[in-house]
This record gives C-alpha cells, structure tokens and sequence, in this order.
C-alpha cells in the first residue's frame, strides 16, 4: 500500500506538469526523469538504499488499487484506480555488470492527469516539506487545506481526527 514517502514521487511528478503548464509547454500523461533531480528536489542523498526506495515507491503507487465514486474536470466516473499506470527504470550495464539508472518512466493514471490538468487541483508545496517528518507533513497538508477552504480556526479533535491520530 502507497505511504506517505511515496506522496514525494506523486509531488514531484505534478510539479513536473505545473511547469510544463505555465510555460505552455503541452503536457501528457508520460513524464520521464533522472532519479537524481527526482532526489535533488526531494532532498534525499543518491545512494542504493534511495535508488531502491524510488523503486518500491513506484512499485505500491502503481500496485495500491483505489475505489471510489469522483468527478474531475467535469467528468465523473465509478471504479478502480493506481496512483501510477505505469513505472518503468531504465538502465545500462556497467562492464562489470551493475546496473546504472538512467531514466525512470512514470505514466500517471487517467483521473491523477485530469485532476491536475482541469482542475489544477495542486496544492503548492515549499519545498522544506520533504525534509519534515511524516506527522509534520501531515499537519502542513491539513493546514494549507484549512487555509484554502477559508477556515480560520480547528477544534483540537477535530485536528486529530484530521491527521489520523
């Protein structure tokens, strides 16, 4: 089942498209990047564990299966659904045989694209978030949500009940 950590490749991959749409760039549902900007943004140092991090986030994002009643950009539809279609790495081979990544492949589901493309339902992250723990996160995420909705003040359970705790 996806976390919270993989939420990080989720970000990176919409920040990937914001861009794209505010330079007028077209978009697609395929994004392509090195694993070392995807660490770069993300504050994470490369090394094996993080390349294989990268690998299993991409495998739950694409094998956590969603259910739900949605509607985005004025479509709506019953289902099933993964964060990611599609995840591929690709890599070359060293002469003594290790591998070396050099791109990752991510095609973004149909409702996620939609999502961002019609709605721009992208929240805006600093990018300090990735360096906080996964209850900080969680409380920045509830407070740009309140922020955006209007809301001004939380009762103290509903908060917890907000974060999960």
């Amino acid at each position: 089942v996806a976390n919270i950590y993989d939420k990080e490749v989720i970000l990176y991959i919409a920040s990937l498209m914001a861009t794209k749409i505010e330079n007028g760039e077209e978009v697609s549902q395929n994004f392509v990047f090195t694993a070392n900007d995807f660490f770069r943004v993300t504050g994470a140092t490369p090394s094996a564990n993080a390349y294989t991090r990268l690998y299993e986030a991409l495998e739950r994002l694409q094998s956590t299966q969603i259910k739900t009643d949605i509607e985005t950009g004025g479509e709506g539809e019953a289902g099933f659904f993964s964060w990611v279609e599609t995840a591929r790495l690709q890599y070359t081979k060293t002469r003594t045989g290790e591998r070396r990544l050099k791109a990752v492949n991510v095609r973004l589901c149909d409702w996620l694209f939609r999502a961002i493309l019609k709605d721009r339902s992208v929240m805006q992250y600093a990018p300090s978030y990735f360096q906080l723990s996964p209850i900080n996160r969680r409380l920045y995420e509830v407070a740009c949500f309140l922020r955006f909705s209007g809301v001004t003040s939380i009762r103290l359970g509903d908060l917890q009940h907000q974060i999960g705790h």
